[in-house]
């Protein structure tokens, strides 16, 4: 939670470094790392927590397996980059850098997903630091020594990740579970079976939270969406908590799921966590203003009229995730599947017809929406 929060603290340098029109380019950029994860790895690195924490796992087959998927992800990304280039001069320009930030955030996440499923709880916490630790002093030395603008950013956020996948490596030892011989075809596609259902929700689920931006990019230009984007800055306090808890609740519901009571187990959790969050989502909101007066600088402070609708997108985001993990606990990928896109659906419809009516505004109302759905 601490490292959350910092990270939360430096959005007032960013607001007072960067222009809008950077800002917006920078979301652009991990935007677009988002939507093209779960692609390029088809979801497999969730797969490496869930079979991990099975019983009699083979930690080393499912590590040295999907390391091995991801290194052809990687190179898979080299060999599109004449039709992402394609799509916007921007990311031609940015190429490098995106491919690192891919490279680095699929590392880093494959490793804390793989420590997790270790239940080694302590690293993954420690972590939290390491990440907010060499983002704060990158950012400190790009953007306010080096002034190197938003290329310094973006340089800050490889670091910070590739030093998280450096600290898990060591702490957690992972050499140990890499072996070439280790590497299981049968185990592999045991994986996708149940990673590839994970790459279309994901893909839903990114339309839900990020296709806004680049409608808004389409219609109002790239400076809206760099204001769109610190918007979001202050409903992600209550995404820092709603994260937080299902990181525990995502081990604590596939462990529960195969016991006698399980269904008592989740609905007492579901209803403290929702009256909590609820009671969250009401405080927030009361202190936008103040907030957005203290973090929104310069020319970003117009961002703060998104903030509201957007605190409640987060609030039902929340409890979507938290219904969410007990399908993924019961391995009934299809069922979430179809509420996702179901909210996907209506979020597009809905941003084409309201950013054309009333701007940028209209994307958070579409979100809080689709959510709620």
């Amino acid at each position: 939670l601490l490292s959350k929060f910092i990270s939360f603290l430096m959005v007032p340098l960013y607001t007072g470094v960067l222009t809008t029109a950077e800002y917006g380019i920078a979301d652009m950029i991990h935007t677009t790392v988002t939507l093209l994860l779960p692609f390029l790895t088809l979801s497999i690195i969730e797969a490496a927590i869930r079979f991990c924490l099975s019983k009699d796992s083979n930690k080393e087959e499912i590590f040295s397996s999907t390391a091995f998927v991801l290194i052809f992800s990687v190179l898979l990304l080299i060999a599109i980059e004449p039709i992402v280039g394609g799509i916007s001069q921007t990311m031609r320009d940015y190429y490098g850098y995106f491919w690192l930030i891919f490279t680095t955030t699929i590392i880093a996440q494959m490793f804390f997903k793989f420590v997790k499923g270790l239940e080694k709880i302590h690293i993954c916490a420690v972590n939290s630091i390491v990440i907010v630790v060499s983002l704060v002093i990158s950012n400190l030395f790009f953007l306010l020594v080096l002034k190197t603008g938003l290329k310094g950013y973006l340089t800050s956020l490889i670091v910070a990740e590739f030093a998280s996948a450096l600290y898990l490596f060591v702490a957690a030892r992972l050499w140990r579970y890499f072996r070439i011989s280790s590497i299981n075809k049968k185990l592999i596609f045991e994986m996708l079976r149940y990673s590839v259902p994970f790459v279309p929700n994901a893909v839903a689920w990114w339309v839900n939270t990020a296709s806004d931006r680049y409608i808004i990019i389409a219609l109002c230009g790239v400076a809206a969406n760099g204001l769109y984007s610190v918007g979001n800055k202050i409903p992600a306090m209550l995404s820092i908590v709603t994260s937080i808890f299902q990181q525990a609740w995502q081990i604590s519901g596939i462990k529960e799921y195969d016991g006698d009571e399980y269904s008592k187990f989740y609905s007492s959790v579901y209803r403290a966590y929702v009256s909590i969050i609820t009671i969250g989502c009401s405080v927030i909101m009361t202190m936008t203003p103040f907030l957005a007066s203290v973090l929104f600088k310069n020319d970003f402070f117009a961002a703060w009229k998104f903030t509201p609708f957007l605190i409640i997108g987060a609030l039902f985001s929340g409890i979507s995730g938290i219904l969410a993990a007990i399908f993924f606990a019961a391995k009934k990928n299809g069922l979430l599947l179809i509420s996702t896109f179901v909210g996907a659906a209506v979020n597009i419809a809905l941003n084409i017809l309201f950013i054309k009516a009333i701007g940028p505004i209209g994307a958070a109302v579409s979100t809080a929406v689709s959510f709620a759905l």
